[in-house]
């Protein structure tokens, strides 16, 4: 077993002659401006898939910039509301359509059933039947004009 050394650390140079004080100081650096970004929320940039964290907190530093001091916990609850509100309306007991003004408007229809009917298994090109499937509820989503003109742009 080794003994630990009471000698105190020597001093680190600056100096061309060693390299390791450069990356020490390179090291110490990067960990500052890590615990600088750290108090700064993490927002993922707009080109990549947003997460829900993501659009949770990007709304939430949104409205703080405006004025509206918002948490992420409310923006979250906002989030979860409007789709409670999406599946209440969507429902058999709703009125079957749900509207965001200006970007999408989503409609719950009912799919007709289908006759059984033949086909063609794609790998062994062996004839088959496929099965009817009986009607049942599909969601469509309609853009709308501002939905489409931003895409447009």
């Amino acid at each position: 077993m080794s003994k630990k050394s009471n000698a105190t650390p020597s001093k680190i140079t600056h100096s061309a002659a060693n390299p390791i004080s450069v990356e020490a100081t390179q090291k110490v650096s990067s960990t500052a401006e890590r615990a600088e970004n750290k108090t700064q929320p993490k927002v993922s940039s707009i080109g990549g898939k947003l997460k829900k964290a993501d659009i949770v907190n990007e709304l939430a530093r949104r409205l703080t910039k405006q004025g509206v001091p918002t948490s992420r916990v409310q923006v979250r609850g906002v989030i979860d509301g409007l789709s409670e509100l999406i599946e209440q309306s969507l429902s058999k007991e709703g009125i079957g359509e749900f509207n965001i003004p200006g970007l999408i408007k989503i409609e719950r229809y009912i799919r007709r059933p289908t006759n059984t009917r033949p086909g063609r298994n794609m790998q062994t090109q062996e004839s088959m039947m496929i099965p009817a499937q009986p009607k049942r509820a599909a969601v469509r989503c309609k853009p709308l004009t501002k939905l489409k003109r931003m895409v447009e742009q």
